[in-house]
């Protein structure tokens, strides 16, 4: 089986995940939704672009996209100390 390698040039096998650590979150970069926002019209696992890293990376606040391209609003997401993300606001640009 080969081997694949992340952008942060640590090699992951084919179907294992890769959880960046804090310090790897960017702005302009893509986080998916780790939980339904049903208020933005967003599903778990839809894109969000990072437009905010604070706390050292373990906040983020990603802006969602309508399916026309404009935005629906804001969410911003908790990293704890395991790793794991939790949806913890959002904030409507739209009525959705």
């Amino acid at each position: 089986m080969m081997e694949r390698k992340t952008t942060m040039g640590k090699a992951s096998s084919p179907g294992r995940l890769f959880i960046p650590s804090f310090g790897d979150y960017r702005e302009q970069g893509i986080f998916a939704l780790p939980e339904d926002v049903p208020e933005l019209g967003a599903k778990a696992g839809d894109p969000g672009v990072i437009a905010g890293v604070y706390e050292g990376g373990s906040l983020l606040d990603l802006e969602i996209a309508c399916e026309d391209g404009t935005s629906a609003g804001f969410v911003d997401v908790r990293i704890d100390d395991r790793g794991t993300p939790h949806v913890v606001g959002h904030s409507s640009l739209s009525a959705h």
